[in-house]
């Protein structure tokens, strides 16, 4: 596998230097990087570069290939996903992107069972490292904690489905090239929030099965982008 590292709002200029000491670590220390030898960089702005390490103590490089990713997923997803615990949510967003998903809004309901008022740096670092194994041209943005109660005031789209084992079997040759996607918490949807979605989105089943719900989302995903 290409060794690549994801950059966060830097440029791919032809001299680089890198200043954050984490990305300095993994040079150094874990891929033991010494002048003359190579790596791969891309970011948050469609760039891919290979670069030619000139300093290995200041960690300046220089470019020497440079191109812009086009590989787009079969479909736009953008993903509404309830706060479940905090090792599957990450799980969901490190699967999701690799998975091809264009953007996650993290939703606030009656049974979430992570309860967060602002989105954790981490969780950026998450989307970055699984780009790192992707040729994806996007990088999907993940925004503040939503309500179910102001999603729809908020996003008047009429492409809402929701993932519920008592919907219509998916069909995938039958949905829209871009998808909002609901799936709810362990404990399912309350009857208040049922009602809710049951009036603004279509409901779509992946069959009989019984699934947690951070295998649910990457069936779904997988389904909509390379069924």
């Amino acid at each position: 596998m290409i060794r690549k590292i994801f950059l966060f709002d830097q440029k791919l200029t032809e001299i680089l230097e890198i200043k954050d000491n984490k990305i300095i670590n993994r040079l150094k220390n874990v891929l033991r990087l010494k002048p003359g030898e190579r790596i791969f960089f891309l970011n948050n702005f469609e760039e891919e570069a290979e670069y030619e390490i000139l300093d290995n103590k200041k960690w300046i490089l220089k470019r020497v290939g440079y191109k812009i990713r086009e590989l787009k997923p079969q479909r736009k997803i953008n993903l509404f996903i309830s706060l479940i615990r905090k090792e599957k949510f990450e799980l969901i967003i490190e699967k999701g992107t690799e998975l091809g998903v264009y953007s996650f809004y993290p939703l606030i309901t009656e049974r979430s069972s992570l309860k967060i008022k602002k989105i954790p740096e981490r969780w950026k670092q998450i989307i970055g490292s699984a780009l790192e194994v992707t040729n994806w041209k996007n990088t999907p943005l993940i925004y503040q904690p939503i309500n179910l109660k102001d999603l729809f005031q908020k996003f008047p789209s009429t492409n809402f489905y929701t993932g519920d084992k008592n919907g219509e079997k998916i069909k995938i040759n039958y949905l829209p090239q871009e998808v909002n996607l609901i799936i709810g918490p362990e404990g399912g949807f309350s009857e208040r929030e049922l009602k809710i979605l049951k009036e603004k989105t279509k409901f779509i089943s992946l069959g009989d099965l019984n699934l947690r719900t951070e295998t649910a989302v990457l069936v779904f995903l997988s389904l909509l982008n390379f069924g």
